[in-house]
């Protein structure tokens, strides 16, 4: 058994006693994942970068003669070389509708530059005599084009083991009605260097050649296939961000298995904001150590998440993005760890566990001994066991981020008295466990402070028969045990827990809190603002942050999952992680 498991104990119960969400049924709404329009608007401020610097136009070669009799009494060849394309993006909106995402943007054409000409060389001849043979250097600058398209989002079922049922969903993007126009290109924005241009003009207008003519349908493909590449990741950006939290993983829990789903149910677009609701289950295999208590389902509660955009009071506003945890899929998780039997142990002196505390019957002195010394004046083995009695529950605080309750957690004590193994005393602990996450926008690290002290653990006697009416007296002696228990082994445990969020060339999230959602307050919001930050994030080989390296965050104990994006880092992020790669 881990070192952990005496800190699990003081972590995991419940107040009550409820059958509402029977075992593994699916939860839905679970978790909802919000983008607003603001967020929108952020991230389509700061998207740049994402095409490839420059273009290359294939060389373009043209001749033609007039012939008499076989002989040529005139030519002329055409040739254009070194065309490179540059676009850019200065400005990119991405606007929520009912519906539909509208993408609207504006396309920055550069054709070279005068430093790096495109070259144009013009070549005449007539009876063999040469009328023209001139080099021009021609650039384009600054030319904005508008491209357009909608952007739309659909739940589609998967099957993922091949057999022709869905066992799972995904979120599906689609962009449709694009379109690029680059009718603004004309022959004003052409400029012409270093040549006759008067005579390179003329020349082309003798051989029936538009410059804007010639140079529009080339610009135009090269343009289309950057906007449908740039719209394409765009789809699979967005089907990535959303996908990461997809979950369909089976967690071993000391032999007991937790089945764990996540997936997208519903999709809604509004000009508030887009939401991802997801629908949830948690389901494990009851353990004989708990269905003696006789619980059937775990605690649901009414209530829903705030509407897109909305924030609980005193939030600061405006948030960019948003995810919305429904405490009945926290509870049913919660409750399928308690039911795999996750809590109930068996610990003595052969448990193998490194502990600070003895593991025989002197540890019983240490409760009360007064009480306990005389009965055993020479140590004995000594068995504690756990009595999990009510499954663990989630709750919102409007003081903490998160509280677990505790109530009902058992510990009975049995040594050897008489010849025999006998129950000497049994207790019941009770507490309020805070957890506060706390986010850096500095140095891009979230926090977690586990607020688990012995001071605010409530202890019960419910098994006393070795010393009467001393109830209280043992119960009050416990937080001694309970001190050093929690001090020495959940403390070294829990404290300095952190985990280094990413950014991608300096963009990421610049404050995280969280705060009790929706009109009943029974769901835990998460708002995050993104934008540029000063931090790198990331890992270093050794697990620890840094101010660079790996994506997925890191923790004091090694990476963090990539689904630890924790609040959908934004469609900016990815994709310039795809214009890296």
């Amino acid at each position: 058994m881990p070192k952990t498991s005496l800190a699990l104990l003081l972590l995991a119960a419940t107040t009550a006693h409820a059958q509402e969400w029977p075992p593994g049924a699916d939860i839905d709404p679970a978790l909802h994942v919000d983008i607003t329009d603001d967020g929108f608007a952020q991230l389509g401020g700061v998207v740049d970068q994402v095409l490839p610097p420059s273009i290359d136009i294939p060389r373009i070669d043209q001749s033609g003669s007039a012939d008499i009799l076989g002989f040529s009494l005139a030519s002329y060849e055409f040739n254009v070389w070194n065309g490179k394309v540059n676009l850019g993006i200065p400005q990119l909106d991405l606007v929520p509708d009912y519906d539909v995402i509208h993408l609207d943007a504006t396309l920055n054409l550069r054709l070279n530059s005068s430093q790096d000409p495109m070259y144009m060389r013009a070549f005449a001849e007539a009876l063999w005599i040469t009328v023209l043979n001139t080099t021009c250097d021609v650039y384009v600058t600054d030319v904005p084009i508008p491209l357009s398209a909608d952007i739309g989002l659909q739940v589609v079922d998967v099957d993922t083991d091949g057999d022709g049922v869905a066992d799972t969903s995904e979120l599906d993007a689609s962009i449709t009605n694009l379109s690029v126009n680059i009718d603004a290109l004309d022959g004003g924005d052409i400029n012409i260097t270093n040549c006759g241009i008067g005579d390179f003009i003329e020349f082309l207008e003798d051989i029936g050649i538009d410059l804007v003519s010639l140079l529009r349908p080339v610009l135009q493909g090269v343009i289309d296939d950057q906007a449908s590449s740039l719209t394409g990741e765009l789809e699979t950006t967005i089907e990535d961000l959303f996908n990461q939290l997809v979950i369909e993983q089976s967690i071993d829990l000391l032999g007991s298995t937790l089945d764990l789903k996540l997936a997208p149910s519903d999709v809604v677009i509004v000009p508030d904001g887009a939401r991802v609701s997801m629908f949830g289950s948690a389901y494990a295999d009851e353990h004989p150590c708990v269905a003696q208590y006789g619980y059937e389902g775990s605690l649901a509660t009414p209530g829903g998440a705030e509407a897109i955009g909305m924030a609980a009071p005193g939030v600061a506003q405006p948030h960019h993005v948003g995810l919305f945890l429904d405490d009945d899929f926290g509870n049913q998780a919660l409750f399928s760890v308690w039911r795999a039997g996750a809590l109930c142990f068996t610990v003595s002196e052969d448990s193998g566990l490194d502990l600070p505390i003895p593991l025989n019957s002197s540890l019983l002195g240490l409760i009360n001994g007064e009480i306990y010394d005389p009965l055993f004046p020479e140590n004995t083995p000594l068995i504690i066991e756990t009595r999990p009695r009510v499954p663990p529950t989630l709750a919102t605080s409007e003081v903490d981020d998160l509280v677990i309750d505790v109530e009902g957690l058992g510990l009975d004590f049995y040594a050897g008295l008489d010849g025999r193994m006998a129950r000497i005393v049994g207790a019941e602990l009770a507490t309020d466990v805070p957890l506060n996450l706390d986010f850096n926008g500095t140095t891009g690290e979230l926090l977690i402070d586990v607020g688990l002290t012995a001071d605010n653990i409530d202890t019960s006697v419910v098994f006393n028969e070795l010393a009467p009416g001393r109830d209280d007296e043992i119960a009050d002696s416990f937080g001694g045990l309970l001190g050093t228990v929690v001090d020495t082994v959940a403390g070294g445990l829990l404290e300095g827990l952190a985990f280094g969020l990413p950014s991608l060339d300096g963009f990421g999230l610049q404050s995280l809190e969280f705060a009790p959602s929706g009109p009943a307050g029974d769901w835990v919001g998460g708002y995050a603002a993104i934008g540029d930050v000063p931090y790198a994030g990331g890992c270093d080989e050794n697990g620890g942050c840094d101010s660079g390296g790996c994506s997925g965050g890191c923790g004091v104990n090694g990476p963090s999952p990539s689904r630890a994006l924790l609040f959908a880092l934004p469609l900016v992020i990815g994709l310039r992680r795809r214009r890296q790669d």
